[in-house]
């Protein structure tokens, strides 16, 4: 069958299969045609599993104005779920052109321009799925360090690797031609008749709309492929010469701290110079390397670029370096500095808002499951913190269901001064030491992990709070330690990752630093 759908050499394989169905629930006998589709997988001995979705978050599906959002989204995160309950990492799609096209014209009343007009990719990681730990870009160790003794030592942050990529093998084939082909081959076709309606979502109204023949020639099906096509040609060329671009600059990134710094090379200042699609693929690659954001917008950037690329002229005392501008973008400080040698820029988390404090914390839960009179604890799950930081906890053997929450929070100043009130001066000269490498406000955009107990002697219940451990730089409270595999018996245990970032470590080792 690979074969004949002109499959990748990537995914021809003999490997065994799985097909998960979703049944969404949106409208009567969705669970008996699933059922269906389940019989005919049968038939060729591909295990089936139906999903059936939950909506309780958001109420009555056929009172949403949004719809279509809210399915693609709960549709994805269980078929994500599910792959990675069962360690699968690649999951195949249907997708056709008939789907690509109408994707380009929904775009097109979007106003989508560039490579927004793609469509879909034939390969790319699930979307939907952000902070879905196995799923979202995690589950295996990509450790960029070949020193593994350093890493055995406990002092250095790994970077997760992994997940769920989604492949569109049909995406070559018209509708018509898959539906002759099951005909020819006896297998039954199974069709969503509210697909046919064209008031129900905006989707069916674009699919009425092609069908109809009623557009204009320019927003034909052909011409709507073809369009696509393009964008794509033109989106793979500009990130293969970001790519080369990405690699011939010595960076260093610091993942304690988050952050990474870097200068133009003279050679690439001179090929960067003038084009500006180049710039900005260069610079949204730096940018997601410590941005907190999953997605970092094209158009959000443009300012970053002109203090980066711009052609701007800076004086400064001789031999002093001075800050000169800033700009923050997707969550990120952007500061260029001048120095004798020339431009230098450290990108990192922006302070956090108000707001973001206050609603920029995990709750780390541990696991526990009762067997044979005996309670078993595990790590809790691992939680994504600011987009940036894996983290879980998991409690001693004598832990026991109480009042106190683990949660991760941002270091704010308050915990400062409570720390070195209650430390002693040596254990407080220690932490100062790892604080030197967070200078200035960048501590305060750091991961803290906290014991929040809440005091039920008040009117207004109000939580105590102690920070019992500083998790990027390694630091951990008495009775808190850090472990990388087993937990510990008589302690607290505490890990991290960093999030998964593309380095190209195959084709350049750039430094990182712990």
């Amino acid at each position: 069958m690979s074969e004949c759908l002109g499959l990748p050499d990537s995914l021809r394989t003999n490997a065994s299969f799985n097909a998960f169905i979703v049944d969404h629930k949106m409208r009567a006998g969705s669970d008996l045609e699933a059922e269906r589709v389940a019989a005919e997988l049968r038939r060729f001995g591909i295990e089936p599993h139906i999903i059936k979705l939950d909506w309780k978050a958001y109420g009555d599906p056929s009172l949403l104005t949004n719809i279509e959002s809210v399915a693609r989204k709960l549709r994805y995160q269980a078929l994500g779920r599910a792959c990675n309950q069962r360690g699968i990492n690649s999951l195949l799609v249907a997708h056709h052109r008939d789907d690509q096209a109408e994707t380009v014209l929904s775009r097109l009343l979007s106003r989508y321009a560039g490579t927004g007009l793609r469509g879909m990719k034939f390969e790319a990681a699930i979307p939907e799925c952000a902070g879905i730990y196995g799923v979202d870009q995690s589950g295996e160790v990509a450790d960029p360090s070949s020193d593994d003794a350093r890493w055995n030592s406990g002092s250095h942050i790994l970077m997760e690797s992994g997940g769920v990529n989604i492949f569109r093998p049909l995406l070559s084939y018209d509708k018509e031609h898959l539906v002759a082909l099951c005909r020819q081959k006896g297998v039954r076709w199974f069709e969503d008749n509210t697909n046919a309606d064209h008031t129900l979502t905006l989707r069916n109204t674009v699919r009425f709309l092609i069908k109809g023949g009623d557009l204009p020639t320019a927003l034909h099906k052909p011409r709507l492929l073809e369009l696509a096509g393009q964008a794509t040609r033109d989106a793979s060329a500009l990130k293969k010469r970001a790519g080369v671009a990405f690699n011939a600059i010595p960076l260093s990134l610091k993942l304690s701290t988050g952050e990474v710094s870097f200068a133009l090379p003279d050679g690439l200042e001179r090929r960067l110079h003038g084009d500006v699609a180049l710039c900005t693929a260069l610079l949204r690659r730096l940018l997601t390397l410590v941005a907190p954001k999953t997605i970092v917008r094209m158009q959000d950037i443009d300012r970053a670029v002109d203090l980066v690329f711009g052609n701007a002229i800076f004086t400064c005392q001789s031999g002093i370096e001075k800050a000169l501008k800033e700009v923050q973008v997707a969550g990120v400080s952007v500061c260029r500095t001048l120095s004798e040698d020339g431009s230098k820029f450290v990108l990192r988390r922006c302070m956090p808002t108000k707001r973001e404090r206050s609603t920029g914390l995990v709750t780390l839960s541990p696991q526990t499951t009762e067997s044979q009179g005996s309670c078993n604890i595990r790590w809790s799950e691992w939680q994504l913190w600011d987009g940036r930081y894996w983290v879980r906890v998991c409690p001693p053997s004598s832990y026991s269901k109480s009042e106190t929450t683990i949660i991760v929070r941002f270091l704010c100043t308050e915990d400062m001064n409570t720390l070195r009130l209650s430390m002693r001066k040596d254990d407080a000269k220690n932490l100062e030491s790892l604080l030197d490498s967070a200078k200035g406000q960048t501590r305060f955009t750091l991961p803290a992990i906290v014991a929040r107990r809440s005091d039920r002697d008040q009117v207004n219940e109000e939580y105590a709070e102690e920070v019992v451990a500083l998790p990027s730089l390694g630091w951990s409270a008495v009775g808190w330690r850090r472990t990388c595999g087993v937990p510990s018996d008589d302690c607290w245990s505490w890990d991290i990752r960093y999030k998964h970032v593309d380095l190209n470590l195959e084709e350049r080792v750039h430094e990182i630093l712990s």
